[in-house]
């Protein structure tokens, strides 16, 4: 815990070391060498299946600039934004902040992986069907969580009758359940590939079902990171 002193001290400290990263990067630019230091926030899916392989794509063509990042659900990554602690956010499903500009760049397929022996492994099944269905779903605040459940709704199903049986908070987690056989999940098709590789997951095909959280795009943020740096 901070003491009194420490706690006063805080707020000079941060303008500080702003300050000091604003002249390492004015002086940087100057020199016709782009440098200084870009903060990324991004959502578990993208920060685990995508921003890595941006990120590289960036530093290699902007060695000279320091790139952190930082992940959480979609809104605790906007509450870094708004409290300026990361320069952008990578996020996926709706953001419901007013507050803060979203600029869509490309959709992302989320996909119904069963366990391997599950009865709709690989098969067509109807969207009614889900209402029985142990679902594993994300906590609240996710991205992803508030995009299928609002698929959900529009396709038919009450939100009192989606029967959600575990909720955790990594989509890491929800694969690992549903390898158990504790239940069915939505997810990225970012992030099961491995596990159909694997044959550990199969897919089920929901008719007349759609869930498409629209999220950054690789070559479109690229250019926006260069410009910003």
């Amino acid at each position: 815990m901070l003491t009194a002193g420490g706690q006063a001290l805080l707020s000079y400290a941060e303008r500080l070391k702003h300050l000091s990263d604003e002249a390492c990067e004015a002086v940087a630019n100057a020199s016709g060498k782009q440098g200084g230091f870009l903060i990324l926030g991004a959502s578990q899916t993208i920060a685990y299946y995508i921003l890595p392989k941006m990120v590289a794509a960036f530093v290699r063509e902007i060695p000279r600039v320091n790139v952190t990042a930082k992940s959480g659900n979609t809104d605790e990554i906007l509450q870094e934004l708004v409290d300026h602690k990361i320069h952008l956010a990578l996020i996926e499903g709706p953001a419901v902040r007013k507050d803060l500009h979203v600029e869509p760049f490309m959709e992302d397929e989320v996909v119904l992986a069963v366990p391997a022996s599950h009865e709709w492994a690989g098969s067509n099944i109807s969207i009614s069907a889900l209402q029985d269905a142990p679902l594993l779903m994300r906590e609240n605040g996710s991205g992803n969580r508030r995009a299928i459940e609002n698929a959900l709704v529009q396709a038919g199903i009450k939100r009192k009758d989606i029967r959600i049986t575990m909720e955790l908070d990594s989509t890491e987690g929800l694969l690992s359940a549903a390898e158990e056989g504790l239940g069915v999940t939505f997810v990225s098709r970012w992030a099961v590939r491995n596990y159909l590789a694997l044959g550990t997951l199969k897919l089920a095909h929901v008719q007349g079902f759609r869930v498409s959280p629209r999220i950054p795009g690789l070559e479109d943020v690229f250019d926006c990171l260069s410009c910003r740096s």
